[in-house]
Order: C-alpha cells, then sequence, then structure tokens
C-alpha cells in the first residue's frame, strides 16, 4: 500500500509538473481555495430571505463548528503521529510551494473541506454540499498534485472530515 501511495504521488506530481497550465491551477486549488470556500459561504447569508436567516444562520454555525473540531483532530494526529511530507523523503517529489509545517498526514484541508460538506450534506443542504464535495475532491487532487500530500492523507482527511460532521452535528442534535 505504500509503494502504491507513493508512486502515485510521484507519478501525479510530476506530471503536474510538466504541465506550467495545470501547475498555476493546482496551486491556486491547493493554497487559495481556502479562502474563497468560507467566504463565499458567509456572503451566502445575504441572499437568504430574511425569515430563513435564523435557521440558515444556525446551520452555518454548526457548519463552522464541525470544521473547528475537525481541525482540531487533525492537529492532534499530526502532532502525536507527524508523517513527512512526500517531497521531504521522495527525491523525485519537487512541491509547488512549502507547506507551514512538515506533518503530512492528514490533510487538514480535506479534513476543513469535506467536513464543510458533508455537514451540509447532513444539514439537507444538498446542492450546495454536493458542490462543496466536488470542491473538496479538487483540492485534495491539488494538494497530491503539489507534492505536498500522499493519496493516503486525503483519504484520511476526507475520513476524518466525514467523522466530524457526523458526530459533531449529532452531538448539537442539528
Amino acid at each position: 500500500m505504500e509503494n502504491l501511495n507513493e508512486s502515485f504521488a510521484i507519478s501525479f506530481t510530476q506530471f503536474i509538473s510538466a504541465h506550467p497550465s495545470l501547475q498555476a491551477l493546482t496551486l491556486f486549488i491547493a493554497t487559495d481555495m481556502v479562502y474563497v470556500i468560507p467566504l463565499a459561504l458567509l456572503s451566502s447569508f445575504l441572499f437568504v430571505r430574511s425569515e430563513n436567516r435564523g435557521n440558515y444562520a444556525k446551520k452555518l454555525l454548526s457548519v463552522f463548528l464541525v470544521t473547528i473540531v475537525a481541525w482540531g483532530i487533525v492537529f492532534a494526529i499530526k502532532y502525536f503521529f507527524p508523517l513527512p511530507r512526500p517531497h521531504t523523503v521522495l527525491s523525485e517529489v519537487v512541491p509547488l510551494f512549502l507547506p507551514r509545517d512538515s506533518a503530512s498526514y492528514p490533510s487538514g484541508h480535506s479534513a476543513v473541506f469535506s467536513s464543510l460538506a458533508f455537514s451540509l450534506l447532513f444539514l439537507k443542504e444538498k446542492k450546495l454540499g454536493s458542490v462543496l464535495l466536488c470542491i473538496a475532491l479538487c483540492v485534495g487532487v491539488a494538494r497530491v498534485g503539489a507534492g505536498v500530500h500522499y493519496p493516503f492523507d486525503i483519504f484520511a482527511g476526507f475520513l476524518v472530515g466525514l467523522l466530524s460532521a457526523f458526530f459533531t452535528l449529532r452531538a448539537l442534535k442539528a
């Protein structure tokens, strides 16, 4: 399994590196998308009918609480089990950028984006949740393509996001 994880990371980052236009897109999705989505969610509040704003605000608060839980879980796992990023152990992987921390597993970006998506899906916001799930997949793929994560890191991040959404919303009875 580890060989497959490493082989895919090497092949995919080399493919991205060979295409400058894909590099630019990958870099944007892997780094800047983290700012775009929360702002879009907050600004969507402006377009909700006034009679539905209270319910929508409650959902938004629940979603952001779930993302904080997911981020906390990722932080704890990275602290206790700091696995190195691909570019630090595989000479064939050249990252598009250098991340702030050196721990790879699990992907915090994947955990946060998937927790947003799964929260919205569980809260019956199917369209927005589905769009965010697609974006979360794109972010995960971009993080692998950027050379800062292995595919298994992305999978683990999605699992953290899913479980955070399920258990946090259940605890909130949202």
